[in-house]
Formats: C-alpha cells, structure tokens, sequence
C-alpha cells in the first residue's frame, strides 16, 4: 500500500492550559491506519517538556514519541524555551468523532500548539531521526539518511524568540505544511510542522525551512517512518471492522 496523508486536524496554541485538543476530524478514521501528532511551543518553567507532555485520542490509542528537541536554556533539565517533537499510534482504532489530545501530565508547560494527521501505508519502524539547533536564519530540521527507499518524513521547528512574530515561514522545498503559527504574540511561539513521502533514500539530506523577519535560537526535529502494513483484507463500516459471529469479515 502507498504512502497517504489522509487527513489532518489542527489546533491553536494553548497558553498555560493543561491540554489543547484537536477539532474532530472530518472523516471517519480507518481502523488499521497511523495518526501521527505533531507539536510545537514554548516553555517557561523549570521543568521538561519532553516528561511533561503525553499524546491521546478519544478512542483509546497508545502514542509513542518518535521525535523531540527541546531548549535547555534554562539549565540542564530545565528545558526553558522552545520545543518541537512528533508521537505516533500505529494500527489504530478508527471510527467517528476521533480528536487527539496533548496534556501536560507534570508540573506547567507555558504554551503549545498541536497537529494530528491520519496517515496509511505505514509501520512502526522508524528510518531515522534527526535534530538541529541554531541561532540565525535558516531553521532546520537536521540532516537525514535513509536506508529505506518508500518513507514519510515530518519535520518541524519552534523559534526562540519569546514573543517575536515571524513575517512569513515556508516549508522545506518539497514538503507540505500541516501546521504554522507566524504570529507570536506575547507569551506564545512561531513555528511550523510539514511532511514528505519520498520513494528513494536520502543520502544526508537537511530539510530547510525559510522565514522572514528573522528566527533566533530555533529547535527543530525531523523523523522518517518507514512504509509498513495496515491491517490488510477487513470490510470496514465506519472506519471499524465488520464482524459476523463475532469474527472479522474479510475481503
């Protein structure tokens, strides 16, 4: 099965909430396929992000991060600044009125934002990961090699500059926004969130973003998920399996 991004559903920062959740997706989700959760945003406390934050859904998926970075502006452990990492549930149940939810599970995170996209044709094996740091135009995603031809790469970045707007942000040449937030107003981030299905390898390949009126101390991740197997053969209804006796019909 080819590689698919099926849907996507976006939500806007949340400024020292305990969670921000995605609207429901438009369209039923198929039973079988991933979800992969994308977030950016900025942390103003002592603690971090990445054991501070935990993925859901609404119908019970288990999440998995496959990417992070975060600033350690504040000292080691501490994680001041910005952050930007990617989760993933594989083989998922579908169904209707799926939303996915970020909640900061310990201590106070000071502002995040949240994308989920529904995608099919891919497995739990992830390629590779990558991160970068800078302090000046352009940001980055890290540099990337793949050794699997047939992969999706999500790749994203969160700028330092605490309150400072961006005047515009594009993606990597090639790639497709799922999420961007230019305007950060006091107490909120700019970043964005995009993807690629490539059907070759990359060879050290550093996905670059291009922004305008200037990024200071940028974090950004990129991670390639390999293409894998969704359930394959089950009538679906709904987006769930229809059973006779109990048993999964298959076709």
């Amino acid at each position: 099965m080819a590689i698919s991004v099926v849907q996507v559903s976006s939500a806007g920062q949340g400024a020292y909430v305990p969670s921000v959740s995605t609207p429901i997706f438009d369209s039923n989700v198929t039973t079988g396929n991933s979800i992969v959760v994308g977030v950016f945003g900025f942390n103003d406390y002592a603690i971090s992000p990445y054991n501070a934050l935990e993925v859901t859904d609404s119908v019970g998926n288990s999440y998995t991060n496959i990417a992070f970075n975060q600033s350690s502006d504040g000292g080691p452990g501490s994680a001041v600044g910005p952050f930007v990492g990617f989760w993933m549930a594989n083989n998922v149940t579908g169904g209707v009125d799926v939303t996915t939810t970020l909640t900061v599970v310990s201590g106070t995170v000071g502002n995040f934002s949240i994308v989920a996209c529904e995608v099919s044709g891919i497995g739990s094996t992830i390629d590779n990961e990558n991160v970068a740091y800078g302090t000046s135009d352009p940001p980055t995603a890290g540099a990337l090699s793949t050794g699997n031809a047939n992969d999706i790469i999500f790749v994203g970045f969160a700028n330092g500059t605490y309150g400072a707007s961006l005047t515009s942000v594009f993606p990597p040449v090639g790639y497709t926004v799922l999420y961007e937030d230019i305007d950060a107003t006091t107490y909120t981030i700019a970043g964005c969130l995009a993807y690629k299905i490539v059907s070759t390898t990359l060879s050290d390949v550093d996905p670059t973003f291009t922004s305008t009126s200037g990024t200071e101390n940028w974090y950004g991740c990129g991670v390639a998920v390999e293409a894998g197997g969704t359930i394959p053969g089950f009538l679906l209804c709904n987006g769930l399996p229809v059973s006779l006796n109990g048993l999964p019909v298959y076709i």
